[in-house]
């Protein structure tokens, strides 16, 4: 008879909701929520969202608002956030299953029903949780790599200049706002470009590192999520594809050459510090190689 026990199998961890909320990520809860709920109670007016008016009227805010006006959903629009908890908590899911699925299904149920009558009293508000949600679950995540600042600096950048291509696009080329191939076509307002954006910071440092769910490296992904905006471009709409292609643009380019490899690239600020560096001692140079940044003392 073998002497070797079998190891107790321990209970599964309490299951993980969200992350720490920083102050980045409240302050980009709070848009989504502001600007939402304008467009709610008000609705979506050329001062809320990118529109042919944005740049002709000077409705300038809608360059800001029109990436946190998130579109008004079906009940299917929390797939995504219930998706996200259940591949974070496989164990504990899987454990409580197999014990009772009678409280899930209740809670679940539960939730459906106050969605619904919420979405009844206030139209919209299924698609002010989702991105409520959706905020709440990637934004912590890139803030705790990122840090508050370099994070809502980012955030920033991509929502003006995606929202300026949607401005620009309905007002030079209305056509864009339909697909290249077929007559289908998507809203350009809404978080879909910050998302994918996010995605791309967090998944071009993961190279050698395995997503589960999909089987594919992390830098991997970042092709992935640009097949996905190609496709959108042409057969769902021209303006949300080049969006979102546009957002993934510029977390390849906040990333720098590092990506893949965990590097990080600097920020317009740092890149102003860095060149009135260079040109406050002139004996200095900086030499940017890799994730780290060196001076060297030139030789006269």
């Amino acid at each position: 008879m073998s002497n070797v026990r079998p190891l107790p199998r321990r209970p599964p961890a309490p299951p993980r909701w969200l992350a720490h909320i920083g102050l980045g990520t409240r302050a980009l809860l709070a848009a989504v929520l502001v600007s939402t709920l304008a467009a709610i109670l008000v609705g979506p007016s050329q001062w809320l969202v990118a529109g042919p008016a944005t740049l002709t009227a000077g409705a300038l805010s809608a360059l800001f608002t029109n990436a946190f006006v998130t579109p008004s959903a079906h009940p299917d629009a929390l797939f995504m956030p219930l998706f996200l908890f259940a591949m974070l908590n496989l164990d504990w899911l899987r454990a409580a299953l197999s014990r009772n699925v009678k409280p899930l299904l209740l809670g679940l149920v539960a939730t459906i029903a106050v969605g619904v009558a919420l979405n009844a009293v206030l139209p919209g508000a299924w698609g002010l949780v989702a991105g409520l949600l959706l905020v709440a679950f990637f934004g912590p995540r890139v803030e705790a790599v990122d840090g508050p600042r370099r994070f809502l600096t980012f955030s920033i950048v991509v929502a003006l200049a995606t929202s300026l291509l949607a401005s620009v696009g309905h007002a030079v080329a209305p056509w864009s706002v339909g697909a290249l191939i077929g007559d289908a076509a998507l809203p350009t307002t809404g978080l879909s470009p910050l998302i994918g954006a996010w995605l791309a910071l967090l998944t071009l440092g993961l190279r050698g590192v395995r997503l589960d769910v999909l089987n594919l490296d992390g830098a991997a992904f970042f092709w992935l999520l640009v097949a996905m905006d190609v496709y959108t471009l042409l057969f769902q709409g021209v303006l949300a594809g080049a969006m979102g292609l546009l957002g993934l643009a510029l977390a390849w380019r906040r990333v720098g050459r590092g990506a893949g490899r965990g590097g990080r690239g600097l920020s317009l600020t740092d890149r102003w510090r860095l060149w009135r560096l260079e040109q406050r001692r002139k004996r200095f140079k900086v030499v940017r190689g890799g994730p780290t940044l060196h001076r060297t003392l030139e030789c006269s």
